[in-house]
């Protein structure tokens, strides 16, 4: 009886580990998600910016600050 009491208490505490694990993970993906989102969200900001540019230049507008990549900074 002492062995198989033994042998639960490894059992136990392997199942506790990997629990954690399992729990960790799924909070590093969720961040992983979060940074994801927030990436996606960015790039289309300056798809958007640069779409708009891009317009006003065809648009027939002669100034040559819209050349200057300075202007692209927010």
């Amino acid at each position: 009886d002492r062995e198989w009491a033994e042998e639960w208490k490894h059992l136990d505490n392997l199942l506790n580990c990997i629990m954690d694990m399992v729990e960790k993970t799924r909070r590093s993906l969720t961040v992983l998600r979060r940074c994801q989102e927030a990436d996606r969200e960015e790039m289309n900001h300056w798809i958007r910016r640069y779409s708009d540019v891009e317009e006003m230049k065809k648009g027939g507008s002669n100034g040559h600050q819209l050349d200057d990549p300075v202007c692209l900074r927010t």
